[in-house]
């Protein structure tokens, strides 16, 4: 039987192959080096595999602990498969989220349609997102939120099928409860919409919502919806009370700031009832939400610079996060929506676009990327719709000055293109930002090449959570570190020793004393490896010490260097410096060390 495929399947299937060109080549060494959520999720992943228990040895938790937050589940879970296909390493990380990417490309077709549009704009909304700089970037990482995006956009889709045919409200809370495991904007997010749009199709389309078992499959899925919230909030609940620090009203710099505001009103003078309601950090976390959610809309933000976190921006290769030159096409969608008011199409997309910055706003740092997701892909959908209008009084005009402009402005979205990909595929790399720890893989492999000849190594803590690199990139074997690793928490809750590791920073051997001294140099620690990063404002550098390798990168900066320190040497050392009853207590000591065992009471004497 022969199958006959529309123009328009042919030409989405063939964006979503070379989509998926675009997040699948080299995945697994571009970014070079893996962010420390992506070596979290993966080693928690192989742990489970290897002994059904996450790092911190909970049998197969709903909630993962996290450097002092919570993750949580899904990504991890998914991970499990595809690093037991492939093994721990970057492609096997990366695969899960590189795959929802791919398959977000043909959903945002069915919930452009579902919205409304026309064939023409949801495949031109489809090949957007297929070709737009941040989600091609994002998709190549390990990343909870293109996950998000994938099932909210689904599970969106799906409930606005469900007012014509309402076996469909099955599917999107399938979709939404799969959602709310991977990131926590699907969770928050699509009640919103739900509700939003069943308001704006019930007005603008009441005929549909007439039948008795609609309405009847219609109340259950709002019933089923809200047991669903309260249900995922109780089973993630570690996961939603830990994000609240990240909230503008939670927040411990916005409660210290309204703190310190009310005690300026009084002291001014002001009643204290009023500086109190005055400078409430609710209040002051408000103002702070609308600024996040104006934020959202700058088109510098959107088209030039991004967020400023370095793992979610394109600022190393001088691009923002979607082709300037939608910004034309999203200007003149923007006007249609607004022409065409009335028509639920419009009044969908609108709601999209509004309610998606909300939970962006209310967090802290805003605009964040990785929370703003669904807000870029109703910006795409709203260019889409620009776009098809262009097409439309440019290019089936017939006039040949109006297609040479047409043709123009396509010349130069493909020229953005073009650079994007010239740049991120060939350039990502060489430029990446220090925040990214470049280098970082080979490093940790000369370290454990040369593991053996030293008593343990401390590394750098300008290297933030270094226990989650190198148990990753080791990695370690699951059950003896769920066993022997010594947590720590300052802030971040992280490893601070595990065998011959010390993910402390080594003092600068002026500032040993009785106090620090035994922590240092042991019986069972005479002869150390020190690892520190280039770069940074090194205060506590060791520089009479040998440098034993440096790891530069192109440009010749040093990107990381190892030192020594012995017994030997530090004794020297200590000797040339003025002498105290402190300093000969260490000196003794560390003969002590160096003769056979160290004598603990020397220090004290």
């Amino acid at each position: 039987m022969r199958i006959k495929l529309s123009k328009t399947t042919i030409i989405l299937v063939l964006f979503i192959i070379f989509g998926a060109f675009l997040r699948l080549w080299q995945l697994d060494s571009l970014p070079a080096v893996l962010h420390r959520d992506e070596t979290a999720i993966a080693y928690n992943a192989y742990s489970l595999l290897k002994t059904g228990k996450d790092e911190h040895g909970q049998i197969w938790p709903i909630s993962f602990s996290s450097f002092g937050d919570y993750k949580l589940p899904g990504l991890i879970y998914t991970t499990m498969a595809s690093v037991k296909l492939f093994g721990l390493n970057a492609f096997a990380t990366r695969l899960p989220t590189a795959l929802a990417a791919i398959f977000t490309i043909p959903a945002v077709f069915y919930l452009s349609r579902q919205i409304g549009w026309s064939k023409r704009i949801s495949l031109l909304a489809s090949i957007l997102l297929s070709l737009d700089f941040w989600h091609i970037a994002q998709a190549r990482n390990a990343y909870e939120p293109i996950l998000g995006l994938f099932f909210s956009s689904l599970a969106w889709a799906s409930w606005l099928a469900a007012w014509r045919h309402p076996k469909w409200y099955f599917l999107a809370l399938l979709m939404y409860g799969l959602g709310s495991l991977f990131y926590n904007v699907p969770f928050l997010l699509l009640p919103l919409l739900f509700v939003g749009s069943w308001w704006i199709l019930k007005k603008s389309d009441a005929s549909l919502s007439s039948a008795k078992k609609g309405k009847n499959l219609t109340f259950i899925a709002f019933g089923a919806m809200l047991l669903m919230v309260i249900g995922i909030f109780y089973l993630t609940r570690s996961v939603n009370v830990g994000k609240t620090n990240t909230t503008v009203f939670g927040h411990s710099e916005i409660i210290e700031e309204s703190k310190l505001a009310v005690y300026a009103g009084l002291i001014a003078q002001m009643p204290s009832i009023l500086s109190r309601v005055l400078n409430h950090n609710l209040l002051i976390g408000g103002v702070q939400a609308m600024q996040g959610y104006v934020a959202a809309f700058d088109p510098t933000y959107l088209f030039f610079l991004g967020d400023q976190n370095f793992w979610h921006n394109l600022r190393p290769i001088g691009l923002g996060d979607i082709n300037p030159v939608l910004l034309i096409g999203l200007l003149v969608g923007l006007y249609l929506l607004v022409r065409d008011h009335q028509k639920p199409a419009a009044k969908l997309t609108g709601l999209y676009l509004l309610f998606s910055p909300l939970i962006s706003a209310l967090t802290i740092d805003a605009p964040i990327t990785n929370r703003l997701l669904d807000f870029h892909l109703a910006v795409l959908i709203i260019a889409a719709v620009g776009v098809d209008y262009l097409y439309q009084n440019l290019w089936l005009k017939k006039q040949l000055y109006l297609r040479c402009i047409f043709v123009g402005l396509g010349l130069v979205y493909s020229a953005f293109f073009l650079i994007f990909s010239m740049r991120y595929f060939l350039l990502f790399n060489p430029l990446l930002h220090t925040f990214w720890n470049p280098g970082l893989p080979e490093m940790i492999k000369k370290v454990n090449t040369n593991l053996d000849q030293y008593d343990a190594v401390f590394i750098t803590s300008d290297l933030e959570i270094a226990y989650t690199y190198f148990a990753y990139y080791t990695p370690f074997e699951p059950l003896d570190f769920q066993q022997n690793a010594k947590w720590h928490t300052s802030g971040f809750n992280t490893v601070r020793s595990y065998h011959r590791y010390r993910f402390e920073k080594f003092p600068s051997w002026e500032q040993l004393s009785p106090i620090n001294v035994a922590n240092i140099f042991n019986d069972d620690q005479k002869k150390i490896l020190i690892l520190e990063k280039g770069g940074v404002n090194n205060s506590a550098f060791n520089k009479e010490l040998p440098i034993l390798w440096e790891q530069k990168d192109w440009r010749g900066r040093v990107l990381w260097y190892a030192q020594e320190a012995n017994l030997n040497q530090i004794i020297d050392l200590l000797e040339t410096l003025p002498s105290s009853i402190e300093r000969a207590r260490v000196i003794d000591y560390l003969f002590s060390c160096q003769k056979q065992t160290c004598n603990a009471n020397l220090l004290s004497n």
